[in-house]
């Protein structure tokens, strides 16, 4: 079975998954903001509920009060009712929302990975891997330490008078600066 190649509209102003089911391709919108943050809610919970071993079905969602059919038009927008007409199936759907989401947030390239795979997770490093891997790559380039300031406290340099066995000190042996001028 060969998986059909998911597409994104690239128009602008107008930019669109376009995902093939079932020998037709269903165009579908952006998310709105506000259904981004119902979403973002009902995956927040879903993750936390499965963290604590609870049921993601049994869970309470911050959001509107709505059913699924409801959900499920404001993800599909006007493609919902062609998919219904169509008698596209409940896992197809599921499936579908699955890569609207990921579309959503992690972009096309991730989607088409998603649905390439045929429906794999994609793992993503988490923060600690790529901090790691970015000083894994960089620890070579350089070991020699800067200094913190630019203002660091080093001895003076010698005076040319000073090399020359010029005036000195009687107390410290250092050289002393000149006061007044004396003609040779």
């Amino acid at each position: 079975m060969t998986t059909p190649e998911l597409q994104e509209s690239t128009d602008f102003f107008e930019p669109a998954l376009l995902i093939p089911v079932g020998g037709k391709v269903y165009r579908i919108k952006p998310l709105t903001a506000e259904t981004v943050i119902i979403m973002q809610n009902a995956r927040d919970a879903a993750k936390k509920a499965s963290d604590e071993g609870k049921d993601p079905y049994e869970i309470e969602v911050e959001g509107p009060d709505e059913d699924a059919e409801t959900t499920q038009r404001r993800v599909f927008g006007d493609a919902y009712d062609e998919m219904i007409a169509d008698g596209v199936s409940a896992v197809g759907m599921f499936r579908m929302t699955q890569v609207i989401m990921i579309w959503t947030f992690s972009g096309f390239d991730a989607a088409k990975a998603f649905v390439t795979t045929g429906g794999k997770a994609l793992t993503v490093p988490n923060r600690e891997a790529r901090r790691t891997a970015t000083r894994t790559r960089t620890a070579a380039a350089s070991t020699t330490r800067k200094p913190s300031s630019r203002t660091t406290t080093s001895t003076r340099k010698a005076t040319a008078e000073a090399a020359a066995g010029g005036t000195t000190s009687s107390a410290t042996g250092t050289p002393s600066k000149r006061t007044s001028k004396t003609s040779a």
